[in-house]
């Protein structure tokens, strides 16, 4: 009879008839203490010995001497003088020769040259001849005499080599007149035409700056005009205080550069006096 009436009755009532009431018991964990922390190993290094005190008999001095005898300081217009008077000397070829003749053109000398018995190679070699004669080369040799007592920037030990350079950026800045006299077809073209090519010579050449600082393509570039030869020519005898063979190849290389442009000049010419 009790088991059908624990049957019949709900899940609820029957947990609390088995049960009795009674809580559960509460389960308590118990505590376990945590291990010590071991102590770090200690190693004892040995004392390092002091360094012994030594005296040098006196104080250490560097000195920089050049084997060429150059001096020690470098004068930064040692670099700006010849650079700036190769500049400013090619500016007057240009002006010189080449609107000397497009003006022969323009006032009609030459044609009243060509109808005399004398050939184009003639005309240009006395031309040439002329601008040589203009004291470019003395000029500038007074103009770094001067710069050389009231700046005193190195001559080396013997001026007059700086001949041999100046006779073939001279040359060679004559020659280059020519040709663009040959090129411009008009005298308000000489300067842009040849004002832009000459400052470019000048600035990639070296004659405002060393040529050292510039990357090592343009340096390779460089070879190409003839203000980097006459840079390495002057700052060798100048500054380096060379020997005169020195700057034998620089000239030479110059020299060639004016025959070059003397050559390309007389070919223009006579083709435009053909057409003409």
């Amino acid at each position: 009879m009790a088991v059908s009436e624990l049957v019949r009755l709900d899940p609820d009532t029957l947990v609390e008839r088995l049960a009795g009431r009674v809580p559960p018991p509460e389960i308590t964990l118990p505590r376990i203490a945590a291990p010590p922390v071991p102590a770090l190993l200690t190693f004892d290094l040995p004392a390092l010995p002091k360094t012994p005190a030594v005296r040098l008999p006196g104080t250490l001095e560097v000195t920089e001497t050049s084997v060429t005898g150059a001096p020690t300081r470098l004068n930064t217009f040692d670099q700006n003088v010849p650079g700036f008077s190769v500049t400013f000397l090619l500016l007057g070829m240009l002006l010189g020769v080449s609107l000397g003749l497009l003006d022969e053109r323009d006032w009609g000398t030459l044609d009243r040259l060509r109808a005399m018995p004398v050939s184009v190679d003639d005309r240009a070699g006395r031309e040439a001849a002329r601008a040589l004669h203009r004291r470019r080369a003395c000029r500038w040799c007074c103009c770094c005499s001067s710069a050389g007592c009231v700046f005193g920037i190195s001559l080396g030990p013997e001026p007059w080599r700086s001949l041999l350079p100046t006779a073939g950026i001279v040359f060679a800045g004559t020659a280059f007149g020519l040709v663009v006299a040959a090129l411009a077809t008009a005298r308000e073209a000489v300067l842009p035409l040849g004002s832009i090519v000459i400052v470019t010579m000048a600035a990639v050449g070296g004659c405002w700056w060393p040529i050292d600082l510039e990357p090592r393509w343009m340096q390779r570039v460089a070879l190409a005009f003839p203000t980097t030869w006459a840079m390495a020519a002057y700052n060798d005898l100048m500054i380096r205080r060379q020997s005169v063979t020195a700057a034998l190849q620089p000239t030479a290389v110059l020299l060639a550069y004016g025959l070059a442009y003397l050559l390309l000049g007389l070919a223009l010419f006579r083709r435009r006096l053909a057409r003409s």
